[in-house]
């Protein structure tokens, strides 16, 4: 018959290891929360531009991104002082596939065309 007294963790009541439980999900969910809201954000709001090759600022949401750009300026790139910069074109903030009825409109409306497979119904889409 095998010992249980060598065990890896220590013996307690379950009412501990249910108050342990509380305290690591309480911890995580702190710890979650806190990362998310110490991540940078520009504060802009963008839409692709007319000829596509960059975006527009369609709305500034934060102080420090009014005091550089104003509703409606073209941006070409953006880039952190002292690095690379990215190009950015209408493909940049391009939606998810996810978001569109299906396929077929989601090709049409980025590729001019209807995909191959726009006979069939997807996503109860025509």
């Amino acid at each position: 018959m095998p010992s249980y007294k060598s065990t890896v963790l220590p013996t307690y009541a379950p009412l501990t290891w249910l108050y342990l439980a509380g305290f690591v999900y309480l911890f995580c969910v702190f710890i979650s929360v806190f990362l998310i809201m110490h991540q940078p954000y520009l504060g802009i709001s963008f839409t692709a531009s007319k000829d596509g090759k960059a975006v527009t600022v369609s709305g500034i949401h934060t102080k420090n991104a009014q005091k550089q750009l104003s509703v409606g300026d073209t941006v070409v790139s953006i880039a952190p002082e002292g690095e690379n910069s990215l190009s950015l074109s209408s493909l940049s903030i391009l939606e998810e596939p996810d978001n569109f009825r299906g396929v077929p409109t989601f090709a049409k409306a980025h590729f001019g065309r209807p995909s191959p497979s726009s006979r069939q119904k997807l996503n109860g889409t025509d």
